[in-house]
Order: C-alpha cells, then structure tokens, then sequence
C-alpha cells in the first residue's frame, strides 16, 4: 500500500477528526476497501506487540443446540464459502475461529435462554509450536489501569518501553487509536454490517504481511462477560498447530442478568473413530 494512504492519518488531530466520524455512520457508509485503508493508516506507528502464548494456553469455543454437537466440526471456524455477512472479526468471503478464554466467556457471549444446553469444545495448542498473539484494547488497558488485560508485567514493561521512543504526538495518536479500538469492540451490534471497522483491524491484524511478526490470534476484551477474553483465531494456525482436548454440555438452569448464570454440566464428550466423532456420557456424580 503506498506512503500515501499509509499517511493519511499520521497526525494527532487528522486522527481525532476520522474518529469521530467513524464513531458516527461513516463505517456504515464506506465501502470494505475504504475501511481498509482507513485501518492501515491508523494502525500504523501503533506499537502493537507480539507475544508468545503460554505453553499450557487453552481456549473455548461454544455453540447453542437442541441436538447434541457430535463431531469436532461443528465446533470449528465457518467455511469461507459459508461467510456471507460481516461479524465482529470477519467479513464476507472471510473466517475466523473465534474462542474464548474460559466458559463462563462463552456462555455470556452467546445468551443462551435457560433450559437451553450450550455445547464446549476446548482446545490446546500442540508443543512444540509457539503460537503468538496480539490484543486489541491492551494499550488503553495498560493506561487507564496501569496493568495488562493479562496480568502480564513483561507485557507492561515492553508496551512502555516501545512508548519511550516514540515523541508525545505519537504516543497519543497511538493510545486514541487503541481506545477507538477498544470501544469499538465493547459495542453490541444490532446489525451485521456494524461490524465492519471491528473486522477490517482483525484481517489487517492478522495478516502475515502487516505485522513485523507473525500473528497466529487476536485477543479481544468480551462485550458480555467483563473480564473476559474473545480470541480471533486463524483457522490455519488452529488446523495445524491445535487440536480439540475436551468437549462438555451444560444445561442452563438460571439467568440473573449482568452476565449471571448457573449452569449444569450434563455431557462430557471423548473423541473415538479417529477422532471424529465425539460419544457423549453423562458426568460422574
């Protein structure tokens, strides 16, 4: 992409001015290439690092259904044939496995109704590999409370350091793109395409050409669950270097509202016939 569109919003109040429209309807209005563009200008000089994935990292992954989920498949990405609208970290034509940190993540995230059985996979990252991530939101997370979204002093101390050569304009320009960021992911959407700023950071975060180092997933703050982590996986970095470990059903028994549910587990699922099909027993009580 050349200087030009690169540039375009290389100055602290160029950026404000293009936040703010983007916070009112100009997202909706721009075309995917448009905000693609827009993207790449802001993103760049933002020190977004690049970090490793703990040895023992583990995510989820959950689906609502009134038929057991008997294959790994069904807990898996969407096929880039099947994607014909925009969500949160994909566009049209686009995937994503999306994941979450714990379960209680992805039973907020979804909203299930109570006597509905919410299906998890969960997933862990094949050694020796080391999968590495990038976050949305950690700079605004790290100035406004002055740790990580991950409790991670090194984490806190590159991101400083990576501050410290940058001049006051661009340390700025960096913390407001991150914060526009944040808050644009924190929003729920009535609508599908009011994801289309959220989905071109994620293509742009996780394309190998664009980072100074490879990204295998974009960690995300959950609108739902407040504390909680969303993962936007590259479906191939999940089929080559992940594999499923655990599958559970949990009825649900209780909503209270603010993300409050009680939940029972009624299902723990094994994979048997070469791993692709999943037998469901009732739990040990």
């Amino acid at each position: 992409m050349d200087d030009a569109i690169i540039n375009k919003y290389s100055k602290l109040d160029d950026v404000l001015a293009i936040v703010e429209q983007l916070n009112g309807c100009m997202s909706l209005r721009c075309s995917r290439e448009e905000l693609t563009k827009i993207v790449t200008s802001l993103i760049h000089k933002v020190p977004y690092w690049v970090n490793p994935v703990a040895d023992n990292a583990v995510f989820y992954r959950g689906r609502i259904s009134p038929v057991s989920l008997d294959t790994p498949g069904e807990y898996s990405y969407c096929p880039k044939e099947k994607s014909k609208s925009y969500g949160r970290c994909h566009s049209p034509g686009t995937t994503v496995l999306y994941g979450a940190s714990d379960i209680q993540t992805v039973v907020s995230e979804l909203a299930p109704e109570i006597g509905e059985v919410v299906y998890v996979g969960k997933a862990k990252i094949l050694a020796p590999y080391k999968a590495t991530f990038t976050a949305v939101g950690e700079l605004d997370h790290i100035r406004r409370y002055d740790r990580s979204l991950f409790k991670d002093n090194k984490t806190r101390e590159t991101i400083y350091s990576s501050f410290g050569e940058l001049n006051r304009e661009d340390a700025t320009r960096a913390l407001l793109v991150d914060a526009f960021f944040a808050e644009a992911f924190s929003k729920p959407a009535s609508k599908d395409n009011e994801y289309k700023i959220t989905s071109a950071l994620i293509e742009y975060l996780l394309d190998p050409t664009k980072l100074k180092k490879y990204v295998d997933a974009v960690a995300y703050p959950s609108v739902a669950h407040r504390g909680g982590i969303n993962y936007a996986i590259r479906p191939e970095a999940f089929d080559e270097h992940c594999e499923w470990a655990n599958f559970y059903a949990y009825e649900i028994t209780g909503n209270y509202g603010y993300g409050l549910y009680t939940i029972n587990l009624v299902g723990v699922g094994e994979l048997y016939d070469g791993e692709q099909r999943i037998e469901w027993v009732r739990p040990n009580t």
